[in-house]
């Protein structure tokens, strides 16, 4: 029995905080409130039993300076990554490296202890690059600082590959490209496409567990809903099944750009029902597609 009560059994409707004229029918809400991130992805894996989670994050602008709040990624590696281990995933794909197989190889034999970190920095995006900073940064020092959670997983590339278009652009315009949003969406296009292909690889090849984990931005593991921009989610590159799972703090529900791609956002928001109780954190479940929801202050914006 894991430690996750079941709030309420609503259609998305019921705590609707704006009432539309015409609402868009979404799927049927469960909403749970339980007693740590790790009790919320037991129950995940109970209802699901999924072969693949595919976690989501909003990447964060920076590393935290000054204060005691953490990035996600560094909560994700310390926090979650060793009890998933007892579910039977083995696998990690981390979005942020480089998936050229020599990356994949030279990952191995850092975390076997046989090369310096040194040798692997050049395998992350660059830090101002492909506007990831936060998860770049977080990236190294997880495998700097953490390395006995990570050491007990294979880890693979799930980014872009060093030679795809994208990157040389990114480099040639000054990272001026990213700031164009055609380019931008093209960029997140390629990642998906690149994380497909590693797990399809993964999935293949004769002797790897076949649980795998993947770990990137939150556009690519959606599956409730068809992103407005073609080809940044998984779901669309034939990756089936997974299960979505969204690592999300209060903060990130209420930014307004943020709600422009995910309405539910803001109705979440806005719900004492959905918002966690201190020590809690609230599971969302919308289809086959869940979402973690953290109490304020813990995570860097």
């Amino acid at each position: 029995m894991t430690g996750c009560a079941l709030l309420s059994q609503l259609g998305s409707q019921g705590i609707r905080a704006v009432q539309s004229p015409q609402p868009t029918p979404q799927p049927e809400e469960l909403y749970f409130s339980c007693d740590s991130s790790a009790e919320a992805i037991a129950e995940i894996i109970k209802r699901e039993k999924p072969d693949h989670l595919a976690f989501g994050e909003y990447h964060p602008s920076a590393l935290p300076q000054g204060t005691q709040r953490i990035t996600m990624l560094e909560y994700f590696v310390e926090q979650l990554l060793p009890g998933l281990l007892n579910f039977g995933f083995k696998q990690l794909v981390l979005e942020g490296v480089y998936s050229d197989s020599s990356v994949d190889t030279n990952i191995s034999h850092y975390l076997q202890g046989t090369i310096d970190l040194s040798e692997i920095v050049g395998y992350f995006y660059p830090e101002d690059s492909v506007n990831v900073p936060g998860l770049t940064k977080t990236l190294r020092f997880a495998l700097a600082q953490n390395m006995d959670p990570l050491r007990r997983f294979r880890v693979f590339g799930g980014g872009l590959k060093s030679r795809d278009p994208e990157v040389q652009l990114t480099y040639a315009s000054g990272f001026v490209f990213l700031a164009n949003p055609a380019k931008l969406t093209s960029l997140m296009q390629r990642v998906s496409q690149r994380m497909a292909e590693k797990v399809k690889l993964l999935r293949s090849t004769k002797g790897q567990s076949p649980r795998i984990i993947t770990y990137g931005g939150a556009q690519h593991n959606d599956k409730a809903k068809v992103t407005k921009e073609k080809g940044i989610s998984l779901w669309e590159y034939k990756l089936k099944p997974y299960t979505e799972v969204d690592l999300m703090p209060v903060e990130a529900l209420r930014r307004t750009d943020l709600q422009g791609l995910y309405p539910e956002y803001k109705r979440w928001s806005n719900s004492l029902a959905v918002l966690p109780q201190k020590g809690k954190v609230t599971l969302v479940k919308r289809g086959e597609s869940y979402t973690i929801i953290f109490p304020e202050g813990i995570f860097t914006p």
